[in-house]
């Protein structure tokens, strides 16, 4: 199953959460996530996701610790994802290491989560990046298709498409601490 998602720049996370209220949409408290990130592209000069790479993350969450790794269909919003909690993140960063990965980047974000329909909605307040909402489907639908639809769904809300990002928080931070962004 594939996480295809749409990401947004937010001016005021208080009117775009409000909008979602009033369309049904109910929020979780704010959950605190940090991401550590590890990719295996050498040589690389930018943190991108060429077609096939795989990206692994440990996420802290509310005192669990999720081991995922996602590998890109058609851009790093539409990915096949799998993930699973692990009890050792020590551990899980050596294997990850000993698989060739690296230590990419650090993401930390404070994340609000609320569901409409078969949509998953995501309030982020990222470190160093500012306000984002993410749109998520999981399907096996064509990742573009599902990704318009999404972005219907958004500009209902009054979304500006201008505010659409195409790149995941880990390649936004990668890129503002090497200068890039």
């Amino acid at each position: 199953m594939a996480e295809i998602e749409i990401k947004v720049k937010v001016q005021n996370m208080a009117e775009v959460q409000n909008r979602l209220e009033e369309a049904g949409c109910r929020f979780s408290d704010p959950i605190r996530q940090e991401d550590e990130i590890f990719n295996n592209v050498t040589g690389a000069t930018t943190f991108n996701h060429p077609a096939n790479s795989v990206i692994m993350r440990i996420r802290s969450s509310n005192g669990k610790y999720l081991l995922t790794a996602k590998k890109d269909r058609s851009g790093e919003l539409d990915c096949v994802e799998y993930e699973v909690e692990v009890n050792d993140p020590a551990s899980a960063r050596g294997m990850i290491e000993l698989m060739g990965f690296t230590h990419t980047v650090s993401v930390k974000k404070t994340r609000r989560e609320g569901r409409a329909g078969d949509l998953e909605i995501c309030l982020d307040e990222v470190d160093g990046l500012g306000s984002f909402m993410e749109v998520e489907k999981m399907s096996e639908e064509d990742g573009k298709k599902v990704q318009s639809e999404l972005m219907d769904f958004l500009m209902k809300l009054g979304v500006n498409p201008a505010d659409r990002i195409f790149e995941g928080y880990d390649t936004m931070i990668y890129e503002k601490e090497h200068g890039q962004r």
